[in-house]
């Protein structure tokens, strides 16, 4: 009996003591490294979001848009954002002073010599107007006197006296950081006196040595999934929030429908937002319509959509090019632009596939340009058979190519009564589904198009609709889907 004892409390102190000090240690290893290599990490992310948006204002810039209609419109943007942790902000060099901040109290404070930029990579420190100077971006950590340290990245705003700041907050990281690691010592310590308990029930009773084990490991993985929900959930909030902001920057329906009375539009995004995205305009005596499907899905798709979306809408109302071919070659160019994309390998390559139709006012002619994406039109014959013709696009996309300097071709159309006409992404075609889980492919969907013909535009869609889901039954989609139908 007392070496049974005795057995239970060296198991209990043995087990505990060794699960503690090993779990301890493991934490402050990886905490450690986490915070070692945490600023060069979020320097790079800062140094992203930096550069996107400071070509985003260059382009307004460019475009001639006056700079306090571009201060003011990024403020409106960013006032009442969180600025504890992370944000952006805007230091006119000219006029040494903040012009723009999510905290409007502090516009207008000028940096002293005691905000003071120090550069890890050289391991030397200087005042910031001195980084300034420069008129080079520049990244490392920000020691704003007795208020706060930041790891920021600046980057200035060619055509204005502007450096735009991405700010992330060290003092507040640290905080989450040292709450992280009291929270994982404490259920160290917690886990070294469960398991050491278990132990000692285990030297005194072997039989309920499983149970036990079992009943721990169930804890762990109820905690562990929990969690994850958590962050899930998070995550998912953040994307259907950023999908109501693009479906509100898409064109409303209602105008496609003022104008074409028979159309419909079979929008299916994979991940809540999407990479396709559809638009259409009226542009003097013409009616522009377009499919595009933008490298990528989910968020960065979503993004390149809102800018193309925004790329069109200036090109138009600027412009007011009735071509289509004019208005893919107008709308690759300033695509380009906004991306930086001089066509060097190391650049990214982000672009559009797209297919465009400007219908006349008559409906009695049509316009079709494509890049990748093609036209398909359904006309009904003399023998009262239905016949699809397509008429494909351009091999090269919006954006940098190798033939990017050779015009798109533009091809005009004669309408016959009640033509139906096709554009779409590739999403539709690619999806795998049916008996073999192969993809849908381009001679299906013709022959899913030629069998609706005698049904309305309305009609189709839901038969179009029902036929997706029934080919992609129980796969995972692939791709976004986009698919527009109209009757001239």
């Amino acid at each position: 009996m007392q070496k049974r004892t005795q057995l239970s409390l060296y198991t209990f102190l043995g087990v505990g003591l060794m699960v503690f000090v090993f779990g301890y240690i493991g934490i402050n290893i990886s905490i450690n490294y986490f915070q070692k290599h945490y600023v060069k990490l979020q320097i790079n992310v800062n140094k992203r979001q930096a550069q996107r948006m400071a070509l985003i204002l260059e382009k307004e810039i460019n475009r001639g848009v006056a700079a306090d209609s571009i201060i003011g419109n990024f403020q409106a943007s960013i006032t009442g954002t969180e600025h504890d942790k992370g944000f952006l902000c805007i230091y006119d060099t000219k006029k040494m002073q903040l012009v723009s901040h999510p905290n409007p109290r502090t516009l207008g404070m000028s940096f002293t010599e005691d905000f003071v930029f120090k550069d890890i990579d050289a391991n030397s420190e200087k005042y910031i107007g001195e980084v300034y100077s420069t008129s080079e971006p520049a990244g490392g950590i920000f020691i704003q006197g007795k208020m706060r340290t930041d790891i920021i990245y600046t980057v200035p705003i060619k055509g204005a006296n502007w450096y735009l700041n991405a700010h992330e907050n060290i003092n507040a990281i640290s905080s989450e950081l040292k709450a992280l690691k009291d929270k994982y010592t404490l259920g160290s310590l917690i886990i070294g006196l469960i398991i050491a308990i278990s132990a000692s029930v285990i030297a005194r009773r072997i039989s309920r040595r499983h149970e036990n084990l079992i009943e721990q490991k169930n804890i762990e993985i109820t905690n562990q999934r929990d969690e994850i929900a958590i962050k899930n959930q998070e995550i998912t909030d953040s994307i259907n929030y950023a999908q109501k902001i693009q479906n509100a920057v898409l064109p409303d329906q209602n105008l496609l429908d003022s104008f074409l009375s028979e159309s419909f539009v079979f929008y299916r995004p994979k991940d809540i937002v999407s990479g396709d995205f559809y638009w259409f305009a009226k542009v003097d005596n013409n009616f522009v319509i377009v499919a595009a499907d933008c490298t990528g899905h989910g968020v960065p798709g979503a993004l390149m959509s809102m800018l193309s979306i925004s790329l069109l809408n200036e090109l138009i109302s600027r412009k007011k090019l009735c071509t289509a071919s004019e208005i893919l070659n107008e709308l690759r160019n300033e695509l380009k632009t906004a991306l930086g994309q001089k066509g060097d390998d190391y650049e990214f390559q982000d672009g559009i596939d797209l297919a465009l139709c400007v219908i006349n006012d008559d409906k009695t002619k049509v316009q079709f340009a494509g890049a990748y994406n093609p036209l398909y039109v359904v006309s009904k014959e003399a023998n009262d058979q239905c016949e699809i013709k397509e008429y494909k696009g351009d091999r090269m996309p919006i954006g940098v190519h190798p033939k990017d300097q050779v015009s798109f071709t533009n091809r005009e159309i004669d309408l016959k009564k009640d033509d139906s006409l096709y554009i779409f992404s590739d999403g539709f075609i690619s999806q795998f589904g049916g008996e073999t889980g192969g993809k849908y492919k381009s001679k299906r969907l013709k022959e899913l198009l030629l069998s609706v013909q005698d049904k309305s535009m309305l009609e189709q869609q839901e038969l179009i609709t029902e036929e997706f889901m029934r080919w992609k039954g129980s796969n995972e989609q692939v791709d976004d889907i986009l698919l527009i139908g109209f009757k001239a």
